[in-house]
């Protein structure tokens, strides 16, 4: 079995150094496969699309076989409000880069309002203010001084090497951050986009970011999606919808690009789906997803499998979507005649 030595593997944590140090502001955000699972971290408009309280859980480990290099995790809350015709949520997302080496926690209020207008479309508004956390766990670099040619980072007596290299003053930034977004549906389809980190927030751990200033911010994001809905089935006290739902998700961030598209089907309480991921002008994986609906809980798995140069190697990505829909104990429960259930 092939096995990376201890140089080769301080090799790839002083590439992460510089990347985090010097040209980490042209990363990007993370996005789960299962967007459709996530939709206040696209978009800030699709707050309130029930009108009792409803919970998005995720989580995403992204190729697992590199130790675990991206985990991601989500939660949200929303719900709308018909006396005021708005619709309010809460989202909150904790990504661990590097095994941890790098953490991000942003915790977004959005806002949306909605107007009817004629022929059964609707137009949703919304924008999302909140802040962000960044930490980096500066003890667990290994830097170049540090490496022996003959026996790695780690000295015969077990101790590891010293560095020249000076920790940054702080090793943890904190920022305010906003977006904006709007959304068109009707009963069969719905096309929406947003814009966030509009604000472009400072999160360089350099002591001066003025000879970094093209990238020491967080680029903004655009997302646009769309999707169609086709209604098989209606459900009834028994028995879910059956449908089928197409839906597709461009992001472009700091010069790259991703394009999701594929479809889900519903089938009473069964749910499958095939999707396909297009990173800026690669291929990058096929996605199929496995779930089940029942009453007011959705839970989906998907697996991610690598078509890149990466190749299945990487491990592939895992990701579980758990929705929670308590309309049912409300006692304005909705009949929805509209295109978004994938969401639901």
């Amino acid at each position: 079995m092939f096995r990376i030595t201890p140089i080769i593997s301080s090799c790839f944590k002083l590439i992460f150094v510089w990347v985090l140090f010097v040209v980490q502001m042209y990363g990007q955000d993370p996005v789960f496969s299962q967007f459709y699972h996530n939709p206040l971290g696209i978009n800030p408009a699709f707050a309130g699309n029930t009108s009792g309280p409803l919970f998005h859980i995720n989580y995403r480990n992204q190729w697992p076989s590199f130790d675990n290099v991206y985990t991601t995790y989500a939660f949200s809350y929303s719900q709308f409000f018909k006396p005021v015709n708005s619709g309010l949520g809460i989202q909150i997302l904790h990504d661990q880069a590097g095994d941890g080496i790098l953490q991000s926690t942003n915790m977004n209020i959005s806002y949306s309002y909605r107007v009817k207008v004629r022929n059964g479309y609707y137009i949703k508004g919304g924008m999302e203010a909140g802040f962000g956390s960044l930490s980096v766990d500066w003890n667990r670099f290994t830097f170049g001084d540090a490496i022996d040619p003959r026996v790695g980072p780690v000295s015969p007596g077990g101790l590891p090497f010293p560095t020249a290299e000076v920790a940054p003053e702080q090793n943890n930034r904190r920022y305010f951050d906003l977006g904006a977004g709007v959304l068109v549906y009707n009963q069969y389809y719905y096309v929406g986009a947003s814009l966030q980190h509009i604000n472009a927030a400072d999160i360089t751990f350099l002591q001066s970011s003025r000879d970094f200033s093209s990238i020491s911010a967080i680029p903004a994001r655009f997302n646009f999606s769309a999707g169609y809905n086709h209604l098989f089935k209606k459900g009834n006290k028994n028995k879910e919808d059956s449908f089928i739902s197409p839906n597709v998700l461009f992001a472009r961030q700091a010069g790259f690009s991703q394009l999701i598209g594929g479809f889900n089907v519903n089938f009473d309480k069964i749910i499958g789906g095939l999707w396909y991921r297009h990173s800026g002008s690669n291929a990058d994986a096929v996605i199929a997803l496995f779930g089940y609906k029942k009453d007011f809980f959705k839970f989906c798995y998907s697996y991610d499998y690598t078509v890149s140069g990466l190749t299945i190697g990487s491990g592939g990505s895992h990701e579980i979507g758990l929705v929670i829909n308590l309309e049912q104990f409300f006692p304005e429960k909705q009949n929805y005649n509209d295109c978004l259930s994938i969401f639901r």
